[in-house]
C-alpha cells in the first residue's frame, strides 16, 4: 500500500477507532520527517510495513472482540474557575452515556498531566471548549485549544465546539478581546519590570524571562484561538439556555 493510500485508509478508519487515531497521529509525524528528507528510505519502508501490520492487527482484534468502535469521545476544556459549569456539562453528557474526558474524574493520581491531555485531545472526536473570560486567560485552556487546532491541521478529524457561558463573547464592541489583551500586556510588563530589578541587583532573572516568554506565547496564541472560535457555530449556555444548548450539543454528536 502506497503511503498516500495508507494515510487515507488511516483517516477513514480513525473515525471509528481510538486506537487507529493514535496510529494516524504517529504516521503523520513520521511522514513529515520522511517528506523533509530526515529519514532514510530503508527506515521508511520498514515503518510502512510495521504500521500496516499494526493496522491489520487492530482490525483483527476489533472483529474478534466484536466491540463497538463508533462510540463518541469527548474532551472538555475549561478554566478551573468555571469548574461548576464543567461539572454540570459532564453530568449531563454522562446521562447520555457519552464517553467524556473531564480531568477531575478521568485523571489518575500521579499521571503526567500534559502528556495525558495531549493524548486525550488527539483521540477525541469532539473538543468542547467552555468560553469565558476565565478560560481565555487560562494557560491550560490556551495549551489545550492549540493542541486541538493542531489536531485539526493534522487531519485527525476532531470538531471544536465553543460553549459560550458569558454573553460578552457576542458583544460587537470587542471589549472582551481588549480586556484579555490588556491582561496579557500587564503580565508581560510586570515580568519585564521584575526582570530589570533582578538585573540591577545582579541577581538571577531567568525565571522572569521564562514567564514573560510564556505570557507572550499565550498572547500570540489568543489571536489564533479567537479566530478558531469565531469561525465556528457556538453553543450558548448562558442563563436560560442550558437545556436547549445541551440538546444542540447532543444533536451535533449524532450527526
Amino acid at each position: 500500500m502506497m503511503h498516500d493510500e495508507l494515510l487515507e485508509d488511516l483517516k477513514t478508519k480513525s473515525r471509528d477507532s481510538w486506537h487507529v487515531s493514535l496510529l494516524l497521529y504517529d504516521f503523520i509525524n513520521e511522514k513529515k520527517l520522511y517528506d523533509n528528507g530526515m529519514v532514510e528510505q530503508a527506515y521508511w519502508d520498514n515503518y510502512l510495513t510495521e504500521i500496516t501490520g499494526r493496522l491489520k492487527q487492530l482490525e483483527k482484534d476489533a472483529y474478534e472482540s466484536n466491540e463497538a468502535v463508533a462510540s463518541r469521545r469527548i474532551f472538555i476544556s475549561y478554566s478551573w474557575k468555571d469548574r461548576e459549569m464543567a461539572e454540570k456539562i459532564y453530568n449531563y453528557l454522562r446521562n447520555y452515556k457519552v464517553n467524556t474526558f473531564w480531568d477531575v474524574i478521568s485523571m489518575e493520581a500521579g499521571e503526567e498531566i500534559e502528556n495525558r491531555l495531549e493524548l486525550e485531545i488527539q483521540s477525541a472526536e469532539f473538543f468542547l471548549i467552555i468560553v469565558s473570560e476565565n478560560s481565555l486567560r487560562s494557560s491550560w485552556v490556551n495549551k489545550e485549544a492549540m493542541m486541538a487546532r493542531m489536531n485539526i491541521e493534522n487531519g485527525l478529524g476532531s470538531r471544536i465546539i465553543p460553549i459560550v457561558i458569558e454573553e460578552r463573547f457576542y458583544d460587537n464592541d470587542d471589549s472582551l478581546v481588549k480586556d484579555i489583551l490588556d491582561y496579557f500586556d500587564e503580565k508581560i510588563s510586570r515580568q519585564s519590570r521584575w526582570m530589570k530589578e533582578r538585573i540591577d541587583k545582579d541577581s538571577g532573572e531567568d525565571i522572569f524571562l521564562s514567564q514573560r516568554a510564556e505570557y507572550k506565547l499565550q498572547r500570540d496564541n489568543f489571536w489564533k484561538i479567537m479566530k478558531t472560535l469565531k469561525e465556528r457555530a457556538t453553543v450558548r449556555l448562558t442563563d436560560g439556555h442550558f437545556e436547549s444548548g445541551m440538546q444542540r450539543i447532543i444533536h451535533l454528536f449524532n450527526k
